[in-house]
Formats: structure tokens, C-alpha cells, sequence
């Protein structure tokens, strides 16, 4: 599995609406936990968080449902643990930092080249590709590979095969 098929796969949701998968509930604590309710609101053709989107493309990439994916790495803010600080590469995901202090991630997409990513955009309210709005109001931007994040689905894959 290339980087370009997670770049492309993202591609295939721009347009889709942006979706708090927390509002007007916010059963896991703004990410802070995953609840089964997280792998199934703003994971879909009904509406992407920042998370949810990246999630969901590289489940289409290995050919697995979103909610197969692990639930502990459905959140932005548990998917920050995995940043590195190394040059992204296309397909690799760019998770962005707060300017303000805070241990927390912010926001999390699909980095296709320099000032373009592919994010689920609570701003425009939609999927797209090109600049993150303020991302000079980001104190730091960090990469999680690509093939790490293929290397957790692939992972879940192979668990769900030999239970079943």
C-alpha cells in the first residue's frame, strides 16, 4: 500500500460535510476516551471529523470497516502519542498543536504537499485539500507516518482474521 492511496482516498471525501461526532453529546470527553459511539459518528459519507477522516482513508486503503478500526487510536488526541518530528512525506498525517499552552492536540489531516493538506474543516464545515485555516495560530505541527498508521490497521486486520 502507497502514500498516494491514502492521499487519494482522502480525496474521495472532499466535499463531505464536517462533523463534531461530540456535539451536542460529548460522551468521550472531547477524545479524551473512545466510546462505541465514537466509531460510528464522523467516520462516513455523513459527515467527517479532522480524525474520523484520516481514520477512515486508510481504512478504505486496507480495505477494512472504520469501526474495525482500534478505538484506541480513534482520537486526535490519541493519535498525537505516535508524532514525530521527522519532514512529512505525502500520505503521512500532520497533527497541529495549539499555540496556547496545552498537552493536547488540536486538529489532524492528510499532508499532500507543502501547505496542502487534506482535513475535515470545522471552520468551512467540509472536507478539503489546500492551507489549514490559522495554521500560523499552531504553536507546532508534527507527523505520524504513514506506514505507522497503515501498520495499526493492518495490525487490526490480522487480529479480527485470526479470531474469526
Amino acid at each position: 500500500m502507497s502514500n498516494y492511496e491514502v492521499i487519494q482516498a482522502g480525496r474521495g471525501h472532499l466535499g463531505i460535510t464536517f462533523r463534531h461526532h461530540f456535539r451536542p453529546i460529548n460522551p468521550c470527553q472531547s477524545g479524551e476516551i473512545t466510546v462505541p459511539h465514537c466509531m460510528q459518528i464522523g467516520m462516513d459519507r455523513h459527515g467527517f471529523d479532522c480524525s474520523g477522516l484520516v481514520v477512515a482513508s486508510l481504512c478504505q486503503v486496507l480495505g477494512m470497516q472504520p469501526a474495525a478500526w482500534p478505538m484506541e487510536h480513534r482520537h486526535v488526541r490519541q493519535l498525537q502519542q505516535l508524532t514525530t518530528t521527522d519532514d512529512p512525506e505525502p500520505g503521512d498525517a500532520l497533527v497541529y498543536w495549539p499555540r496556547w499552552p496545552t498537552e493536547r492536540a488540536q486538529h489532524i489531516g492528510i499532508f499532500v504537499a507543502k501547505k496542502q493538506v487534506i482535513h475535515a474543516s470545522g471552520i468551512d464545515g467540509q472536507v478539503e485539500e489546500g492551507p489549514v485555516e490559522n495554521d500560523e495560530d499552531f504553536g507546532k505541527i508534527e507527523v505520524i507516518p504513514h506506514a505507522v498508521l497503515l501498520g495499526i490497521g493492518e495490525r487490526a486486520v490480522q487480529a479480527a482474521t485470526a479470531s474469526a
